[in-house]
Formats: structure tokens, sequence, C-alpha cells
């Protein structure tokens, strides 16, 4: 029988201990397809925890949505900023930029603050004083399906179409505008909410405008050079969304399968 704190690998049933590896004997045991790759630690705990998603903004500042809440909590999420001052390529500050999140699972910057998604809400986070910490919060959509934890709405990404892109997780909800910001100023829109059942989506942060896209991912997304979309599942890493919603809309006749 093993022992309680080991894991039995191969048919060898080698022993390895439950702890943690230091940074550097963690990197060694990676292993490349390529050759020509190599990896370089840039953060590790105690300046971050349990990462889920990340994005630099324009002055190479670091956020790191941290999902600290799972599984259980509710409001023990984070966004860390993390910052390399001496640029030597390791992250040497690090702060927590935003807390009391709800699962907070993606993460872009977007004019001078950050949207995350944290179901079931859209949210805008604002750093006014610049003392590395948001003092402000808004809600720019809500109505994102709040299920299982690790299939809710996520994969914030910047399109060439400006709008921005979302995975939907599986989780379906109904999205409405709450608040936008247009010329400096905050409003309410009034628009009616969209159903995103069986799809992911886009939305303009500044416009209060949502539309739902063809196919559902699971985690994450991927835009090519060229515009086209790639839905990520665990199961199938990469799937071509070749026929647009916006296509398919124009004739009704056209049965559409919710995958």
């Amino acid at each position: 029988m093993l022992p309680a704190l080991c894991l039995a690998v191969g048919w060898a049933g080698r022993c390895i201990p439950a702890e943690p590896l230091p940074v550097e004997a963690a990197r060694h045991t990676l292993q490349l397809a390529d050759p020509g790759l190599v990896v370089e630690c840039v953060a590790s705990e105690p300046d971050v925890v349990s990462p889920v998603a990340m994005a630099w903004d324009h002055r190479g500042r670091l956020f790191v949505a941290e999902m600290r809440d799972y599984p259980s909590a509710s409001t023990g999420g984070a966004i860390r900023l993390l910052t390399d001052n001496d640029h030597d390529g390791r992250m040497d500050a690090s702060r927590v930029f935003a807390e009391g999140l709800s699962f907070p699972n993606s993460v872009l910057p977007w004019r001078d603050g950050i949207l995350v998604t944290a179901a079931p809400d859209i949210l805008f986070l604002r750093d006014t004083d610049d003392d590395g910490r948001a003092d402000e919060r808004h809600v720019l959509f809500t109505g994102l399906g709040t299920g299982n934890q690790q299939l809710r709405a996520n994969g914030l990404t910047m399109g060439l179409d400006g709008w921005v892109h979302a995975a939907n997780g599986r989780s379906d909800g109904s999205l409405r505008a709450v608040e936008t910001l247009r010329d400096g100023r905050w409003s309410r829109p009034d628009s009616p909410a969209l159903s995103i059942r069986g799809r992911d989506f886009r939305f303009l942060p500044d416009g209060g405008r949502a539309e739902t896209m063809a196919g559902r991912s699971q985690f994450g997304l991927g835009l090519d050079d060229w515009g086209n979309r790639f839905l990520s599942w665990n199961t199938i890493p990469a799937r071509h969304e070749v026929l647009p919603d916006g296509f398919l809309e124009r004739n009704p006749e056209i049965g559409r399968a919710h995958v």
C-alpha cells in the first residue's frame, strides 16, 4: 500500500511527495513539444494565488484573475495587479487591485481600467488615483448564468471588429445592459435582455449593445489575424466557427443546433 501522501507513477510505482516543488524545480519538470521554446517564471506564490486568467495592459502591468473563492465561497475572488519595476522580466511588486468578487475568471484591459467576468455580471473596474487599487466599480452587463463555477462566461477577448468577444461557458443566461460609458459620462441604457442560451456573445462596453455568436465555448476562445474565431472545450481544444450567426439569421428556415 502506498503512503497516504504519495502517488503511484507509471508501472514502477514510484512514490512522489505531495508537497509542492520549489519554483525552479517545478519549472524543470515541464516538457515542451517544441525544443525552441523556454519556460521562465514571471510570478509565483505568494505574489499570486489561484490564478485562472491574466492580461497585460498598455503600461506593461499584469492583471490576474484569482479565483480564490472556488468552489464554495461567493465573494472571495480578486484581481491582482503585478508590476515589473526593474524591467528584468520578473514581477517584483504585487497588490490586490480589487476583491470581494464572485468567481472572477477573465480580465481584459479597456480604456483606463479593466473588464472582468464575475457572473452574473460583467464589471468595469478603474483606479482613478493611481494607487494600484480600483476605487470605481461599475456593472456594464448582468444576467450571465451562475451555474457550475467551471462553466461560467469567460474568455474576454478584443476582436478586430472592435467588439469584446466572450465565451458563454455552457451556463446560458439572459444578458442585459446596466451601465454604459458615453462621452465620459455614465448612463443607464434602455435595452432589452438578450438570451445567450446555447451561444457565445460579443458586446460593446461603451455602447450597451450585445449580440450572440454561433457556437459556445467552454473556457477561453481564440481569434486569429483574419478574425476567424475558434471555440475551446476541455474535450476538443479548438473548433472553428465557420458560419457566423449574422449569416444564419438571414434565413429563418435554417435550423441551428444549440451545442
